[in-house]
């Protein structure tokens, strides 16, 4: 895309710290809280691309990125031929949460971390009574990485080895509840990353 179609199409918004957030990261929070608005819920199917465009008031072109990005985090199903239509999540147990989840709403984001430390506590318990020799190297390791990268800087590195450490104490609970909890749990995180706090 021309620089000046891209100028003209994304409006320029800014974060607290003034940063430039770009078009496909505005487009897609836009279209979750269009999901959310209009009460659609997983199985629904979307407006086609150009009524979605009007629908948040962006390009046809950031909003087919916006599109890709939800894919990528599992909020959304392209289906060839078809349409666009609102992802089914893994288990019953998140469909509410999940579909009505927007990563770039701070009350929700607080909740979901408050979930994160209410259930990470009880598999960090777990996982202390429970892990193998092997599991104990693996959190070690994935600290490590987690520490080297902050020392660097790295804030993508650092949110892989973050994970992983996460992951690991799951796994490490032994319990296949918390396990699966976690992995959604950890999902709506990315979602975070990726647009609310872009």
């Amino acid at each position: 895309m021309a620089r000046s179609e891209w100028s003209s199409s994304v409006p320029r918004q800014h974060g607290e710290a003034g940063g430039y957030r770009p078009g496909y990261e505005i487009a897609a929070e836009r279209i979750l809280e269009y999901i959310v608005r209009e009460r659609l819920e997983p199985g629904d199917r979307l407006p086609t691309e150009k009524d979605l465009a009007e629908a948040v008031r962006m390009s046809r072109t950031i909003v087919r990125e916006a599109v890709k990005i939800l894919s990528a985090l599992g909020r959304v199903s392209v289906q060839k031929g078809r349409g666009i239509y609102i992802a089914e999540p893994d288990g019953a147990l998140w469909k509410e949460s999940f579909s009505r989840f927007l990563p770039a709403d701070l009350r929700q984001v607080d909740e979901m971390f408050e979930f994160r430390r209410l259930v990470e506590t009880a598999a960090t318990r777990l996982a202390a009574q429970r892990a193998t020799p092997a599991q104990v190297k693996a959190l070690r390791q994935a600290a490590q990485q987690s520490a080297d990268a902050a020392a660097d800087d790295d804030i993508d590195a650092f949110t892989r080895a973050d994970e992983t450490f996460h992951r690991a104490i799951a796994t490490a609970a032994a319990n296949t509840f918390l396990d699966a909890t976690l992995e959604s749990v950890q999902r709506l995180q990315r979602q975070v990353s990726a647009i609310g706090l872009a």
